[in-house]
């Protein structure tokens, strides 16, 4: 494996822009990155309304982006990046390596996923191969390629689809909102409904379909199709 501290041959530098709602990792991926010429540090945040104010000034190349956020979930982040900026490439750091929210990752557009679990030096290599183009939403910790996600007709879906099935006409309205990554503001006023009621009908909705998060909700989503809001 190349040395991933190596500066690219074309001496081009990555400006990257870290996302993660504890200061002290944040800190600590500068750390690790200010020993790589190539991989700058131009700013951080540790919330999706501060990384989306912040990002477009620092014009970054890369994102390195947590998926759980205290005010909304990393998918919409990063669908949310991806769409004001889809020049920018963002990759996952996070703690999970559940391979539902790597398919999830990888509809969102990420590059690539990471677990925090990771050396170091696993960290950086797998950065500058983004930076480089070399890199796809691969398992960097071992895991084999149908861990990562196949087709999507290679994944049984009858389980998710009747709890998907079980929501009310509303619910599944606001989960197809969901999986298009738009928030709970977002969804009240194409709904015309109180933001209060989309948070309640949110709770319910990750209930239902047996989930820790919004951001599992939104894989599932993504998976099943629920209905999608017809206008009034």
């Amino acid at each position: 494996m190349d040395d991933p501290t190596s500066k690219p041959t074309d001496g081009s530098v990555t400006r990257v822009f870290l996302v993660d709602d504890h200061e002290l990792v944040r800190e600590g991926l500068r750390w690790q990155l200010r020993a790589c010429p190539f991989l700058r540090v131009v700013g951080d945040a540790g919330s999706h309304a501060d990384a989306m104010a912040r990002i477009p000034a620092t014009r970054p190349d890369l994102v390195v982006l947590e998926l759980q956020l205290p005010d909304a979930d990393g998918l919409t982040t990063c669908h949310e990046i991806l769409t004001r900026m889809p020049e920018v490439r963002v990759v996952v750091l996070t703690a999970s390596s559940d391979a539902v929210l790597r398919r999830g990752a990888r509809r969102a557009g990420a590059a690539d996923y990471l677990v925090k679990s990771l050396r170091s030096k696993e960290i950086v290599d797998a950065l500058r191969c983004v930076a480089t183009g070399e890199a796809t939403l691969a398992g960097r910790e071992g895991a084999p390629p149908e861990a990562i996600g196949g087709r999507p007709d290679e994944e049984p879906l009858e389980g998710a689809e009747r709890l998907v099935a079980t929501l009310t006409p509303m619910e599944q309205r606001i989960l197809w909102l969901i999986t298009e990554g738009r928030t709970n503001e977002q969804i009240a006023r194409r709904l015309g409904l109180s933001v209060w009621t989309v948070k309640r009908s949110v709770s319910s909705i990750i209930a239902t379909l047996g989930v820790s998060s919004r951001v599992g909700a939104a894989v599932i989503g993504g998976r099943c199709r629920p209905a999608a809001p017809t206008d009034a």
